[in-house]
């Protein structure tokens, strides 16, 4: 099976204490290269969360967002800071004795102090927070891949459908390569008839030896060989499934390659022709392979 890199997944979680909610978008990206964005406060959970999509995921540029809500907020306890309200009680005792003022300290004298109280957060569960992320984690988690694998399946499909018709084009240059020598000696031929005078015998050793020549040079044996045995490969690939993107893509360069090599040698209206259909072809088939794992 093949799977896209391209997919988002969701997922849910209450527990005793709150309510999670993950949601995982995947791209194209020559890696896994993972993003997460979550509470400050727990961001020791980062670690755990990173390693079960290393678990799922191959390729892909990975966005998690995890965000949480709890049910009636957290309890705070809040606590007097004596010290330092002795100290600044200090302080505007003898600054009230040197203006001379005789009013008491009101406790609106205080307020405007800073970290005179003390604002403790009751501390999180981390087993409980833990045990509710993950399992909100996997559900996107799993719903990211169901979507990245339907994806694939039709990338799959369309490009099968592409690399059928290549093998077409591939089978009608076949045909075409053996014409190819006797095209080109029939064009010298012609082409030396214009050129010499009349009445010049052309010696008929050096003509075969020139259209020799040329067949040898105009031979695309050797890149329909190398085309087809891509081509195998690209099927086994196909066949076979699993985190095969950067292999079809490489196979993919290494037959614009050979076309490209092939469609110059030709030389050829015809040859050149179904060079540049399977050229086409290939091309769009590479832009669905950067999509896949």
């Amino acid at each position: 099976m093949l799977c896209s890199m391209t997919g988002y997944g969701e997922g849910e979680y209450a527990d005793a204490q709150g309510y999670w909610k993950v949601e995982i978008r995947s791209y194209n990206h020559r890696y896994l290269d993972i993003q997460i964005r979550m509470p400050r406060e727990l961001s020791l959970f980062e670690d755990p969360l990173r390693q079960k999509i290393r678990c799922c995921l191959s390729r892909g540029r990975v966005e998690l967002v995890a965000s949480r809500e709890e049910f009636g907020g957290r309890k705070r306890r809040i606590t007097l800071n004596e010290g330092l309200l002795a100290g600044y009680r200090e302080a505007l005792e003898e600054l009230r004795e040197f203006l001379g003022q005789r009013e008491p300290l009101r406790v609106q004298d205080f307020l405007a102090f800073p970290d005179l109280l003390i604002v403790e957060e009751e501390s999180w569960d981390r087993e409980l927070i833990w045990a509710s992320l993950e399992k909100a984690a996997e559900q996107a988690l799993e719903g990211l891949v169901i979507m990245r694998r339907a994806e694939g399946e039709q990338l799959k499909a369309d490009i099968i459908h592409k690399l059928k018709a290549v093998e077409g084009l591939i089978r009608s240059l076949e045909v075409r390569a053996p014409l190819l020598p006797e095209t080109y000696r029939e064009r010298l031929t012609a082409r030396l008839a214009e050129l010499v005078p009349d009445g010049i015998t052309i010696d008929p050793e050096r003509l075969a030896a020139e259209a020799a020549l040329l067949a040898d040079r105009c031979d695309i044996s050797e890149e329909l060989v190398r085309l087809n045995s891509h081509l195998h490969q690209m099927w086994s690939e196909l066949k076979e499934g699993g985190t095969v993107g950067r292999k079809l893509d490489f196979l993919l360069q290494e037959m614009h390659r050979e076309i490209n090599t092939l469609g110059v040698k030709a030389n050829d209206a015809v040859s050149t022709a179904l060079a540049v259909e399977v050229k086409s072809l290939l091309e769009k088939v590479r832009e669905q392979v950067q999509n896949i794992e």
